[in-house]
């Protein structure tokens, strides 16, 4: 398994293609906070970690865990988009795995779920982002430790877009501060989503087992 392509510290966006009921729901959201079905459709995010092909990242009714790549293969069909932060050296890429991986075991944050999307600040009503995270704002926090780093300084940082304060998947995805980043899979069985699919992009990964 060889994902050619990806370097340590890409973020990793996921469209399900048969979303459940879940999913749905934070589609909808998205699309209520503004976000258009080029972005809305993305449903969660993960840190890639590139050691062993493990992710960091925020699972409903598990909090922040290791996966790996691979469970997202077998027995689904997916859309992965590949985002990545300009001109980082390798030594900010290990300050942002290691500033991610600190976060496991921190609980999912469903206050930042709901009361996010629906406009509210969810440390007024809940716990604060320190206490508890949603699989976006792992990502966004993560990266929030080169906020102060000469280059960065100063440059429009933060993920969150237009009039959406809300971190969410979509976010990672309309922001203008990650580039998109064309992988290659050998192994598998990788189909390009074609013309005729909206919002097809050279971008956008379609995975399905062999």
């Amino acid at each position: 398994f060889d994902p050619s392509g990806l370097r340590p510290a890409d973020i990793l966006l996921f469209e399900p293609l048969n979303p459940n009921r879940f999913q749905q729901l934070i589609q909808f959201l998205q699309k209520r906070h503004g976000f258009s079905p080029d972005h809305h459709r993305f449903t969660h995010a993960a840190l890639y970690l590139g050691y062993d092909h493990l992710l960091c990242e925020s699972l409903a009714w598990r909090g922040v865990v290791y996966s790996s790549l691979e469970k997202y293969l077998p027995g689904e069909d997916i859309i992965v988009r590949v985002r990545r932060f300009p001109d980082l050296t390798e030594e900010q890429c290990s300050r942002v795995l290691i500033a991610g991986t600190q976060c496991l075991g921190v609980p999912y944050s469903w206050e930042q779920a709901i009361f996010g999307a629906l406009g509210i600040d969810p440390q007024r009503y809940g716990r604060s982002q320190r206490d508890s995270l949603i699989c976006s704002a792992l990502c966004h926090r993560a990266f929030l430790t080169l906020l102060e780093d000469p280059g960065i300084e100063g440059r429009q940082f933060g993920f969150n877009v237009g009039a959406s304060n809300w971190v969410c998947p979509a976010a990672l995805s309309a922001t203008t501060n990650l580039e998109d980043v064309a992988v290659r899979l050998p192994t598998l069985a990788v189909r390009r989503r074609g013309p005729g699919r909206a919002g097809g992009s050279p971008h956008h990964t379609r995975l399905s087992s062999a």
